[in-house]
């Protein structure tokens, strides 16, 4: 529509109307009709020309003729246009004016108009800016028209191809190798050899809202929004070797066909039904019995060796945290959205303690038999001491938010976790893993109640993700909103690039860490990714420990980190979109030679 108003002769009456001596060459009565993706009789080269020609057939203007305010789709600035006429007018017919889109460029002294050659597909459009280009005036369609003063007009195209992303992804993934990035310098990426192991799908309808093993590592329960619970099965390296290779398909959407060995069985242990609203959390004890939680106000009890549903707990609201009093098989406690906490003993059916709290409950966790955490939907983590006696009763809080900007206020706590993170000269320290909607993670000291590090890189706003740590507790691993993967080293030290900024709140220097590794492991959002337990890699891969040796007699040893992802490390996710996804990153083991020695 552009080049027809530019290409239209001064008796013309009607708009985007052709001259009768267009160059000789026949088109349609609107240029628009060129371009559109229904009519493709007409070839835009033959347009392009005949505009070509009707501009340089057409007599020139006065300098001082008014400009039609009409005339143009898009309309340039009054004081650019009359200076644009101005310069074409001391140049004369040197032919060096540009030529814009509204008709106060057509002061200018004529010029021949070319157009960079396209292809005839909508958005593919392509071409090269020449010297000295004084600006741009967007159009419709997504184009964009630059101004040279090259006696050159140029259409360019603003749509985005994201096919050229896909296929990239897609060639990087043929064999089932997974692209990992990595913001450490001067220091080898620990999950190189990434590789897309197996794909469950078809159980699950809706979102998977976490993932949890069993203590001994050979269940993964996992569970969704559609209130469906499946428990899966560990496979067993050396009796199941003939199963774990059964040629996989395509997984779709991801692209990416999983490569094997498979870590679980493709059907599934047991499919627990009940549940009639999003299941949200999910505890195991040591004898394999199961607890959900869900938002119809129930907290069902299950055992892998069970068909059916062995208890019901009933509530006055949804239920969104459960856990398991540490060692114990008959002792747990819940967080509701109607603010209570409460401990249930399952061999009497009934409320032990309970205790009220100033907002919703959203996670839970025990850090010891008698101490338990509850993450409020502020930002907030409160600590009661749990006596049999004397019940649960408040010790102190820590606050997970920001000091300043528009997240001070804090957001809602999506997971917490205890763990022992190695500390200083080889003692242990007991640690909380807090994870919030503010998109970040802190990992506190349970000793002093004092966050230590902050993990950043992870996009968590809207959806319940929250961060686990691996078995040694040296790695942390999150899902995101943007289709990524993040692992974060806790132990990095500050002369590594990783630590950002240390910044000393109450005394105690606060560790921002933005280092990590990343990859993408679905085609959608990640609610949720954890590793495998040690035992679970030593049943279905047989992964030794480094300085064990290999049937054959060989030593084998480290040759990286010497990290447990360098043992070996097998990571589960998952997405929106119900599938569940194996990715398995092979030892960094070298095997060296065997020495021989004389035995006397």
């Amino acid at each position: 529509e552009r080049l027809a108003d530019a290409a239209r002769a001064p008796e013309s009456g009607s708009r985007g109307a052709w001259p009768a001596d267009g160059g000789g060459s026949s088109a349609p009565a609107s240029f628009g009709a060129v371009s559109s993706a229904d009519s493709a009789r007409y070839s835009v080269d033959a347009a392009i020309a005949a505009s070509t020609a009707a501009m340089e057939a057409r007599p020139p203007p006065s300098p001082s003729e008014p400009s039609s305010p009409g005339s143009g789709r898009n309309q340039v600035d009054a004081s650019s246009a009359s200076a644009t006429g101005a310069k074409a007018a001391d140049s004369g017919k040197s032919g060096s004016s540009s030529i814009s889109s509204s008709r106060a460029g057509d002061a200018a002294a004529p010029a021949a108009t070319t157009v960079a050659s396209a292809s005839d597909a909508p958005g593919q459009h392509t071409a090269r800016a020449g010297p000295k280009a004084s600006g741009t005036t967007s159009t419709r369609s997504g184009k964009l028209s630059p101004k040279h003063q090259t006696s050159k007009a140029r259409v360019w195209s603003a749509f985005r191809n994201d096919d050229a992303e896909r296929r990239e992804v897609a060639e990087a993934a043929v064999d089932g190798r997974i692209k990992v990035t990595s913001t450490h310098k001067a220091r080898r990426t620990a999950l190189s050899k990434l590789t897309f192991v197996q794909c469950l799908a078809g159980l699950h309808k809706e979102a998977v809202t976490c993932l949890s093993f069993s203590h001994e590592g050979l269940f993964l329960a996992s569970a969704s929004r559609d209130g469906s619970l499946v428990v899966w099965r560990t496979l067993q390296a050396i009796k199941e070797d003939s199963i774990q290779f059964i040629p996989q398909t395509m997984c779709e959407p991801f692209k990416v066909k999983p490569m094997g060995p498979q870590l679980f069985d493709n059907f599934p242990w047991k499919v627990f039904p009940g549940h009639g609203g999003p299941i949200n959390a999910l505890a195991w004890s040591r004898s394999q019995f199961l607890l959900s939680a869900s938002d119809d106000c129930d907290v069902r009890l299950w055992h892998v060796k069970r068909a059916q549903c062995l208890y019901v707990f009933k509530h006055l609201a949804p239920v969104t945290a459960v856990d398991f009093v540490p060692g114990s098989d008959t002792l747990f406690a819940t967080g509701s959205a109607d603010r209570m906490l409460r401990v249930w003993n399952i061999a009497e059916s009934r409320v032990e303690h309970y205790e009220s709290l100033p907002l919703a409950i959203s996670a839970l966790a025990f850090s010891s038999p008698a101490m338990v955490c509850a993450g409020l939907e502020d930002g907030e983590v409160r600590f009661f001491k749990l006596d049999p006696i004397a019940g649960l009763e408040f010790f102190t809080q820590i606050e997970c938010r920001n000091r300043r900007g528009v997240k001070r206020r804090g957001k809602k706590v999506t997971g917490v976790q205890v763990c022992s993170a190695p500390g200083p000269a080889g003692k242990s320290r007991d640690m909380i893993l807090v994870s919030t909607n503010d998109s970040r993670i802190r990992l506190c000291a349970l000793d002093t109640f004092l966050c230590l590090s902050k993990f950043k890189g992870a996009v968590n706003n809207q959806e319940p993700i929250f961060a686990t740590v691996s078995e040694d507790c040296r790695y942390v691993i999150s899902g995101s909103e943007d289709k990524q993967v993040y692992i974060w080293e806790q132990t990095a030290l500050e002369a590594e690039s990783g630590m950002s900024s240390s910044r000393k709140i109450l005394g105690h220097m606060v560790k921002k860490l933005s280092t990590f590794e990343s990859f993408q492991a679905h085609n959608c959002t990640v609610t949720a990714a954890i590793f495998a337990p040690s035992r679970a890699g030593k049943v279905a891969r047989g992964w030794r420990a480094p300085g064990t040796s290999s049937a054959t007699g060989s030593i084998i040893s480290p040759a990286g980190l010497g990290s447990s992802i360098d043992s070996g490390a097998l990571i589960i996710t998952a997405g929106l979109d119900g599938h569940i996804h194996v990715f398995e990153a092979p030892p960094h083991f070298v095997e060296e030679e065997e020495v021989e020695t004389e035995v006397d």
